[in-house]
């Protein structure tokens, strides 16, 4: 048993993030970041009481080891929506490169467009008359925008590498920040959905469920725990009064306007504001 026993400590170590001197807006996700490690833990002993048992049941403990990346993932989805819910706006007021992703969001979300609309041109994009509207005769059209890239980030789960890069993305994080291995990361979602949506099973031969070693569901746990904390801890610098950006604070995204660069959307602004006139 003494490799097991030198695994769960690898696990166990990946639980080191420190809320107490971090910002308030990083507590909460900081917290479910602790409860997910603890579960993973409390899975794993049972794991290691069942298989070091007599006749230990192979399939009863390969449950304790898919339950163990069931939690992982969805601590991770959660982690990443509250950070989102409680943090971004925080790192966008500070961030340069978080404020032009968010003047980005706002101008594709006014066009209709997504993302890979631009890639393309923006062909596909029609003008938004009616958030334009909601955004002129509102006190605060930037809390309205916000709502509206918060609702955008968790609505979906965040069950997937690229999913996890898109939210990264608003906070200026690039993947290497928090993701290093993002191989055994696909790996580890491709098997958590499979977990999730098939209930394991061996559809191809029909004989029961996918063997799952446990050598290899403890290094997708480990890769998904320290995703999470990696990122915490991302975001935590970004808003550490000990950091800060040393690009000019007039790239800034103003409290009261979105700076709005495209056109298109300059003409419908304008078109609008006659109709209120």
């Amino acid at each position: 048993m003494r490799r097991t026993s030198e695994r769960k400590k690898v696990l166990l170590e990946l639980a080191g993030f420190n809320s107490d001197t971090a910002h308030e807006a990083v507590k909460r996700a900081a917290f479910i970041h602790k409860e997910m490690t603890e579960a993973i833990s409390n899975f794993h002993t049972l794991y290691e009481s069942a298989t070091s048992q007599e006749n230990v049941n192979s399939h009863a403990a390969e449950d304790l080891l898919r339950a163990m990346l069931l939690f992982a993932g969805s601590g991770l989805d959660a982690v990443f929506k509250q950070l989102i819910n409680d943090a971004l706006a925080h790192v966008i007021e500070r961030d340069p490169g978080a404020q032009r992703e968010f003047q980005k969001f706002a101008e594709r979300r006014i066009r209709k467009s997504s993302a890979s609309d631009d890639s393309k041109g923006g062909a596909q994009a029609s003008t938004d008359f009616a958030l334009l509207a909601e955004l002129l005769v509102s006190t605060e059209p930037r809390k309205i925008m916000l709502k509206q890239l918060t609702r955008s980030l968790t609505s979906d789960s965040l069950q997937s590498r690229d999913q996890l890069l898109k939210a990264a993305s608003y906070f200026a994080i690039g993947r290497e920040d928090f993701m290093p291995a993002h191989g055994v990361t696909d790996a580890a979602f491709k098997a958590r959905n499979q977990i999730t949506h098939e209930m394991d099973a061996d559809l191809a031969s029909q004989q029961g469920r996918r063997k799952r070693e446990y050598h290899q569901m403890i290094e997708w746990c480990q890769n998904i725990v320290a995703i999470s904390e990696a990122f915490l801890s991302q975001v935590a610098a970004r808003l550490s009064d000990k950091t800060g950006s040393s690009e000019e604070s007039d790239e800034a995204i103003s409290a009261e306007a979105f700076l709005i660069e495209d056109d298109d959307t300059i003409s419908a602004l304008a078109e609008t504001v006659e109709r209120y006139e």
